[in-house]
């Protein structure tokens, strides 16, 4: 993850354990995995791949802190 995203995706920690995002975080979870995996995803709201993202996504956060 690129600096910046690591800060971003920190940010949206707490909305993504309540498990409610709203319509900005969720563009901006999209916009960091797009970044993160050199991806083209389109926001939906698809329950299956919102859960594989952020299961992606914080794997490569935390990769990214131990570095």
């Amino acid at each position: 993850m690129i600096a910046p995203d690591v800060e971003a995706f920190a940010q949206l920690l707490p909305a993504i354990d309540r498990g409610v995002l709203n319509r900005s975080e969720t563009r901006t979870m999209y916009d960091i995995f797009n970044r993160t995996f050199d991806a083209n995803e389109k926001p939906c709201s698809c329950a299956g791949k919102n859960k594989r993202m952020v299961k992606k996504l914080r794997r490569a956060y935390e990769y990214s802190c131990k570095s």
